[in-house]
């Protein structure tokens, strides 16, 4: 289903006041919402809502452009909406076409959204739009994102503009994209998306020029080196409970000690929180490395705060630019297994890697995997090289995982494969046998568990 928007609108939506279809008669796309705008002949009420896209699909927002007020059955949606359309910002908008089709009907994507996470969800979702007589796709994107764009794109208009500024309600966007839409003499239609994207790995490749990491190497990987990557964040960091009972304290919530630390610019939870996840990160590293000498553990994530041990490779950054995520992607690549907290900083690291251990803060357990890509189409495969964990694990605990998922991958991947299942035949007994054996062997040259620390 594609809603057509441009020369001319073709949608229809109840009026909020009175109930009756109206049909809309333009179309707004100011920012990270893209919707209708309709007039009700009955009763005079002139409203936008949202077209059946993105967030539009399953909870459509009705904004009623006189009394500015928004409704949706997401309360925090809609207060967004009235919050941006009640602080328009009539700014002019750089809008670069760095490649365009002309003269044809075209899908236009609107990956702009305010989290850094969901926009790269919504870009990678457009794979599901490609295949034979399918029209060509436009996408419109910021800056620091157009590296993820894939060749087969017809079009990539880019929006010059920092992703968090995707919030704001900026009209003169909308005037940009129908002046470029006219002059390439375009028709448009939004496509309507509603689950999260799922892709091979060679569509990953695809978008990230990166290849992920190759699962049916993982033994000759380990002979090279074995690699873990953690994904840090000073916001919402690996520190168990202490930071979580300093924030209930009379010490951060007292009055007098609250205004205290705004007046200096300071969150004490936040500072121990951080000493804490340098401390636990620093330990996890160290234990991975007794086990596994040649190790390579790796920190990527924004803000350097505090230092590492310097064996580890410190990847982190105080400013991210066009660069950046790339270079945390193509380290993902290369890593057996890559843990971090949940959060748009993995969506493309979670993917890329060869397992993936997402650490989720109590109040986020909702949106568990709501970022990363789960490659395999296998369950049993996937509940094993997907782990979802609390964010109050103890090193010990994560460090132990990390070692199983590293030891045992080659035998999950024996074990769960449909080429073994039912009787075997010889070729297939020896087979089996070989390859276990070479895990063995790799192990224990790599390692200095012995024979009898594999758990399979």
């Amino acid at each position: 289903m594609h809603t057509l928007v441009f020369p001319q609108i073709d949608f229809a939506a109840a009026c909020p006041r009175c109930q009756k279809s109206v049909n809309a008669h333009d179309w707004v796309l100011p920012g990270m919402w893209t919707m209708g705008r309709l007039e009700c002949g009955q009763c005079g009420c002139r409203f936008l809502t949202d077209l059946p896209y993105s967030l539009g699909v399953v909870s459509p927002c009705t904004l009623q452009e006189d009394t500015g007020v928004a409704t949706s059955d997401k309360t925090w949606y809609a207060n967004a909406i009235a919050h941006a359309h009640g602080r328009r910002i009539p700014e002019p908008v750089s809008l670069t076409v760095e490649r365009s089709p002309s003269d044809c009907h075209c899908l236009l994507v609107n990956t702009l959204y305010p989290w850094y996470g969901d926009a790269v969800s919504l870009l990678l979702r457009i794979n599901a739009l490609r295949g034979e007589g399918s029209a060509p796709i436009i996408v419109l994107i910021n800056r620091i994102l157009a590296w993820l764009v894939p060749d087969w794109v017809a079009g990539v208009w880019v929006v010059e503009a920092d992703v968090t500024e995707n919030g704001n309600w900026n009209d003169e966007l909308t005037r940009e994209i129908k002046t470029r839409a006219a002059k390439h003499r375009l028709s448009l239609s939004i496509p309507t998306s509603f689950q999260p994207f799922h892709i091979t790995p060679q569509e990953l490749t695809e978008f990230t020029r990166i290849a992920p990491f190759p699962r049916d190497r993982w033994l000759e990987r380990l002979q090279e080196r074995p690699v873990v990557t953690f994904q840090w964040r000073i916001d919402r960091v690996w520190s168990g409970a202490a930071p979580a009972a300093i924030q209930r304290s009379w010490f951060v919530k007292s009055r007098f000690a609250s205004k205290f630390w705004r007046m200096l610019g300071f969150n004490p939870a936040n500072w121990l929180g951080q000493r804490q996840q340098l401390k636990r990160l620093s330990r996890l590293a160290d234990g991975l490395r007794a086990v596994f000498p040649s190790l390579e553990f790796a920190v990527c994530g924004l803000g350097r705060r505090g230092a590492l041990p310097g064996w580890i490779k410190d990847l982190r950054v105080d400013t991210i630019d066009t660069g950046t995520n790339r270079e945390w992607a193509e380290q993902a690549a290369r890593s057996h297994v890559l843990s971090g907290m949940l959060g748009s900083h993995t969506v493309l690291p979670g993917s890329l890697a060869g397992a993936y251990i997402e650490l989720v803060p109590g109040n986020l357990i909702p949106n568990v995997l709501t970022t990363v890509s789960v490659r395999s189409r296998e369950a049993r495969e996937a509940i094993f090289t997907h782990r979802v964990l609390s964010s109050d694990i103890q090193v010990d605990s994560l460090k132990r995982l990390i070692i199983q998922i590293i030891c045992d991958f080659p035998y999950v991947d024996l074990a769960m494969s449909d080429q073994f299942y039912g009787p075997l035949e010889p070729e297939q007994l020896k087979l089996i046998r070989s390859r276990l054996a070479e895990r063995t062997r790799v192990i224990d040259s790599i390692s200095n568990l012995g024979e009898s620390a594999l758990t399979n």
